[in-house]
């Protein structure tokens, strides 16, 4: 009977991204280091395939921390181990997906995040990033749908109503894209974001005094923000004339 090893849970503590990235550099080396020793012992597959996929999320937050490309490396080759172990582990595939757009390997990264969907479907966040891999790879018409597939998950998560806006705008739709900030600002009224690039587009629409409403919105939570004060100032011009 193969044995599970209890400790490597308390080596990571809660498993959250943002904990990891909290971690100086040498904390998560000497986190990495002490779970490669768990890996020396009897095991499970699937206690093994977890344990690489948490040092894969340790380097990728080594990676991004201190811009490391050979930790990003690392987190690529830890999650793939972890997915020759148990090949049917969406969060592995879906962690590797970011490891892959880390890269900038594109096409690689977007079948990483499918492999993921196929096992799990309503696997919101594979949704999300697989969404904002498009994005960032100027697929824009893409990452809407797999944000709208993402929100009939997660109806209510503005952060994905807001990115869906960004990508509407970057396609020019921009009643679409006020349409998807007024949802964003439903679920969170104080969000610069989404006030300030409500703005633009209302701007890019010619209707100049919603554009100066919008901005003034924005401006109540990032009073000091320049480019909100230019971006205002230009309506204003326009609008007087």
């Amino acid at each position: 009977m193969e044995t599970q090893d209890p400790n490597w849970e308390s080596i990571v503590g809660e498993q959250d991204w943002d904990a990891y990235c909290r971690f100086t550099s040498p904390e998560r080396r000497t986190k990495i280091a002490q779970l490669q020793e768990i890996l020396k012992n009897g095991s499970s597959n699937t206690q093994h395939a977890e344990i690489w996929r948490q040092i894969g999320r340790l380097w990728s937050a080594e990676g991004r921390c201190v811009d490391d490309i050979a930790a990003h490396q690392n987190a690529l080759a830890s999650f793939e181990q972890a997915i020759a172990l148990k090949p049917d582990f969406p969060e592995a595939w879906n962690n590797l997906g970011n490891s892959l757009v880390d890269l900038n390997r594109r096409e690689e990264a977007i079948a990483a995040f499918d492999a993921a969907l196929q096992l799990k479907p309503d696997y919101d966040a594979a949704w999300v990033n697989r969404a904002s891999a498009l994005y960032n790879f100027t697929r824009y018409e893409e990452a809407i749908a797999s944000y709208d597939q993402a929100l009939t998950l997660k109806p209510d998560a503005y952060e994905i109503w807001r990115d869906r806006g960004f990508s509407l705008a970057n396609l020019g739709r921009y009643e679409e894209a006020i349409a998807s900030y007024d949802r964003v600002l439903q679920y969170k009224p104080d969000d610069f974001s989404a006030w300030s690039n409500r703005g633009i587009a209302l701007f890019s629409l010619d209707c100049y005094e919603e554009a100066i409403a919008s901005y003034d919105q924005a401006l109540q939570y990032q009073p000091e923000n320049p480019q909100c004060w230019i971006s205002r100032g230009a309506a204003d011009e326009v609008k007087t004339g």
